[in-house]
């Protein structure tokens, strides 16, 4: 279960976005679980959900659209190197960033990875989250990092949290869910 996905392969803001924008912008997938109430999902993915997974929302000073972030990082007008000036970043950022490319294992390999259903625990914790992805980070279980998906109006699911935890939590004491298949659409 347990696979090493500290600091990746890309290291930029902008090789994140391109990373994001070639493999999921624009795609779906069905994933499909032994749980019978979410037995099948549709998991829609847009570029204009990455300013969101990275944690941009808690940047201080000037707040920018989904869609004005990715121009300022494609135009190299955002950069790792401004990041780490603003107060949230080691708290809210440096993780979303460090541990980006676990978004690349849990659809890209065939690595096991755990699924949680979190609709039904209250108080929420991950507010509208109805399910998460999640693995291990370290050897002795003590960190995770999650992907958490929320529901959309058109029936989809769509990323909308991505960071690091230490454990146990609330989401390891949870019954897994088993992920039987997915297949990009």
């Amino acid at each position: 279960m347990y696979k090493s996905y500290d600091y990746l392969e890309l290291n930029t803001l902008q090789e994140i976005e391109t990373n994001y924008e070639n493999k999921f912008h624009g795609r779906s997938l069905i994933l499909r679980t032994n749980f019978k109430p979410l037995k099948e999902l549709k998991i829609s993915f847009d570029v204009l959900d990455l300013p969101h997974l990275l944690g941009f929302q808690y940047l201080s000073g000037a707040r920018h659209s989904a869609s004005e972030y990715i121009q300022l990082i494609k135009k190299c007008d955002l950069t790792i190197k401004l990041l780490k000036k603003d107060q949230s970043f080691n708290d809210k950022i440096k993780d979303r960033l460090k541990y980006y490319n676990f978004i690349n294992s849990v659809f890209y390999s065939q690595t096991n990875k755990i699924m949680v259903v979190t609709k039904d625990i209250r108080p929420k914790r991950l507010g509208n989250v109805e399910f998460l992805i999640y693995d291990y980070i370290d050897q002795k279980k003590k960190r995770m990092v999650l992907i958490g998906f929320s529901p959309t109006s058109t029936g989809y699911y769509v990323p909308a949290t991505l960071h690091v935890r230490t454990t146990p939590n609330i989401f390891t004491q949870r019954r897994v869910t088993e992920i039987k298949e997915m297949n990009w659409l």
